[in-house]
């Protein structure tokens, strides 16, 4: 097998493809006045037609020059000779936040194969670049290995994650976690509230809407305008009709007294 064409070769003959018209002209892609955009575009497209190792070969040689698989936050985070679980967490948001889902989960594999441990603020970031409920579960198993079952921050995490799914079973599991952070004494944030109601609404679950309500009393989330109005929403979804009209007097109440002091 021929060796590689090294990087900085410059060839004057194109390569052909099968039917023998010119395939890559290195000429035409190192034409500065070329954007990167079309140089990579062209190399995508030499790639369908391409029919021998050679050609491969050029057309790899390429795609390195132009920096195509290029990633600068993996070559800067290669140069950490001991890197924090701080800046992987950095990676893995800036890769989410970019929807590079693929890469951050690609990064969090290859975090954990080097023997670094992942603490409650890589979670949420990985969820969010999940769409797969089952990769979710697994998720939530790591966490659990890590010995993060009991951490208040992953649990509003994942109430919120399972309370999103419209699986029947998953929102279950978002119950679940709200109960034993009742048990444990764990308060939930607002959203995480709105998240619960929402799902035990669709559910017609009285009795944790009304759980739901004293948490919402006890904890003083009385400003949450979006919590307010879901809890009123779940009443009458769960056909306490009268029980959301009392909440709706109590929030005029509440926005005269406000407004006039």
């Amino acid at each position: 097998m021929a060796a590689p064409l090294p990087l900085h070769h410059q060839t004057r003959t194109p390569a052909l493809s099968s039917d023998n018209s010119p395939l890559i002209n290195l000429d035409n892609i190192n034409n500065n006045n070329i954007n990167s955009q079309y140089q990579a575009h062209f190399c995508l497209v030499s790639l369908e037609k391409c029919s021998t190792m050679r050609e491969l070969k050029q057309i790899h040689a390429q795609m390195l020059r132009i920096s195509l698989f290029f990633d600068p936050c993996a070559a800067i985070f290669s140069q950490i000779s001991n890197p924090t679980i701080y800046t992987c967490n950095s990676i893995i948001r800036g890769y989410t936040n970019k929807n590079l889902h693929h890469e951050a989960f690609l990064f969090y594999h290859e975090m954990i194969v080097q023997g670094l441990i992942p603490d409650r603020f890589m979670f949420p970031s990985l969820f969010k670049s999940c769409a797969d409920i089952y990769v979710e579960k697994q998720l939530h198993s790591q966490a659990i290995k890590f010995g993060l079952a009991s951490d208040s921050f992953l649990h509003n995490t994942l109430i919120n994650m399972y309370s999103s799914c419209w699986c029947l079973d998953q929102p279950d599991e978002a119950i679940k976690i709200f109960y034993r952070m009742e048990i444990e004494n764990v308060k939930p944030n607002a959203v995480t509230l709105v998240n619960v109601l929402t799902a035990r609404a669709r559910a017609r679950d009285l009795r944790t809407v009304k759980r739901v309500h004293k948490c919402v009393d006890e904890s003083g989330f009385w400003s949450h305008v979006e919590l307010k109005t879901t809890l009123m929403d779940a009443y009458c979804k769960c056909k306490f009709v009268s029980r959301a009209w009392d909440l709706f007097v109590k929030v005029v109440e509440i926005f005269y007294l406000h407004m006039y002091l």
